[in-house]
């Protein structure tokens, strides 16, 4: 199933979607989110919360922050995370073609892109519900809310480690060929 979901993503993998996805995801981050994201703290922006803290923020927003954060929830965090997962997937996929051979451990691993977007949707989910349910404390909802935002985190940084490592050898690759390419005209024996 993971060869059938790679081989219709590696689809996206051309230069126009690859620079639209980064655009997007750019753009956005850039532009939109500082103009129309809460200017509080927000529980998915946190890096780790207990149920208590989780609350405390929750009740801090008063009712028109919480009906202001759902809404956010509800409508860019539905649009974000598949934007994102699919910046990161069609870069990744681009990027590894060209650096790592074919059926390497190297080119599975943009599947990390729908594992991210889907704990982000769980974390999302876990956090409207908060704010719907507020006053009632769904404490176990707020600390499973606190592990999808604690993966998403990190697998996030792990997804930026995966774009640098294949950013770096796709552009290692290229110097290594242009410097043999180099050697060749100088010295043809040298080849």
């Amino acid at each position: 199933m993971a060869d059938k979901l790679l081989t219709l993503l590696t689809k996206l993998a051309i230069g126009k979607w690859v620079i639209l996805f980064l655009f997007l995801v750019i753009a956005i981050n850039a532009f939109v989110l500082p103009v129309i994201y809460p200017r509080f703290e927000t529980l998915d922006m946190q890096s780790s919360y207990s149920p208590e803290q989780a609350y405390q923020l929750i009740a801090s927003y008063g009712e028109e922050g919480r009906q202001y954060y759902t809404l956010i929830e509800l409508t860019l965090d539905v649009v974000y995370p598949l934007l994102s997962a699919l910046m990161f997937i069609s870069l990744t996929i681009f990027l590894f073609r060209r650096v790592f051979p074919p059926g390497s451990f190297w080119q599975k691993l943009p599947l990390l892109g729908p594992i991210v977007m889907v704990v982000d949707y769980l974390e999302n989910t876990a956090i409207v519900t908060m704010l719907l349910n507020y006053p009632r404390r769904l404490d176990l909802l707020a600390q499973a809310a606190n592990m999808f935002t604690v993966a998403k985190f990190g697998l996030s940084q792990l997804e930026l480690i995966l774009i640098v490592i294949g950013l770096v050898s796709w552009l290692g690759k290229a110097v290594y060929a242009r410097v043999r390419q180099d050697r060749r005209r100088i010295d043809p024996k040298k080849s």
